[in-house]
């Protein structure tokens, strides 16, 4: 049987009641995702409402899929900004989010800053502290902390987050401040050697050594943040998380599939993660 005539006949069985046999039907047609598309847009205002649901969970699918692609060819070429970069992590769990509503939020956050320009490390502390933002309490694990669209909304992320946020509202300024990790800390430094830290509210410490501390690009940060997600879906026992990350991340590390995690969490029987 040829691939158009098995997308035709998988297509006319996802109605099936059973929603483990339409599971099994779906992977089946993700496994033609490239020739999929030319056949979805006519079912997509079907009379049926079971079919109309099915095929958007398809182009939902193929979207993320997509996104990981694209996302993680960027990160692999360095060919992404840090808050592009942030911005698609963000997406990675909260994926009825737009990149534009987060956009949105970063420009209401740079028009703040125009108000007192962080000029210099003491200013760019200034302003942070002005608008709230801060560390959660040791050991408290939760997605929001890496996710960045949620971070400017309740001003609450993780030490890495936030450094990566000073750090991008700083260059805006001709400010340039490195993200460094001290310890299992993260901090900024500006070209004096001073260092910024989000954890003791934003306190500005005198100068350090360089052996003191290790200096962060943005391609660790982004792997970073990937990672402390996925580790908050296993924690929390999320399928769709485990697997939506999972596939997210191996992208990223330059693996086809999530075969590595054990079942359930990897994928269906005789199924592909793209």
């Amino acid at each position: 049987m040829d691939s158009k005539t098995t997308i035709e006949t998988l297509l006319r069985l996802l109605d099936d009641p059973n929603q483990q046999a339409a599971s099994l039907i779906m992977a089946e047609l993700l496994e033609r995702e490239e020739e999929l598309n030319d056949y979805l847009s006519g079912l997509q205002e079907s009379d049926d409402a079971v079919i109309r649901r099915r095929v958007h969970q398809l182009e939902s699918v193929m979207l993320l899929r997509r996104r990981r692609r694209i996302f993680a060819e960027k990160l692999q070429l360095d060919q992404i900004s840090l808050l592009d970069g942030l911005i698609e992590v963000h997406l990675q769990w909260y994926d009825n989010d737009s990149p534009e509503s987060v956009h949105a939020d970063w420009n209401k956050l740079l028009n703040e800053a125009r108000k007192t320009p962080p000029e210099n490390i003491e200013k760019m502390a200034y302003f942070m502290r002005k608008t709230g933002f801060s560390a959660p309490p040791p050991n408290d694990l939760q997605a929001d902390y890496y996710c960045i669209g949620t971070v400017f909304d309740e001003s609450l992320g993780a030490d890495i987050m936030l450094c990566a946020i000073a750090q991008m509202i700083a260059a805006g300024w001709g400010l340039e401040l490195q993200i460094i990790q001290v310890m299992e800390n993260f901090a900024l430094i500006d070209n004096d050697k001073r260092v910024l830290t989000p954890k003791d509210g934003w306190r500005v410490h005198a100068p350090i050594q360089n052996e003191i501390y290790n200096v962060w690009d943005r391609t660790m940060v982004l792997k970073f943040a990937m990672s402390m997600l996925f580790l908050c879906a296993v924690s929390t026992d999320s399928f769709r998380y485990v697997n939506t990350i999972g596939a997210a991340l191996s992208k990223v590390y330059g693996r086809d599939n999530v075969d590595f995690l054990p079942f359930p969490y990897n994928q269906l029987p005789g199924s592909k993660t793209r």
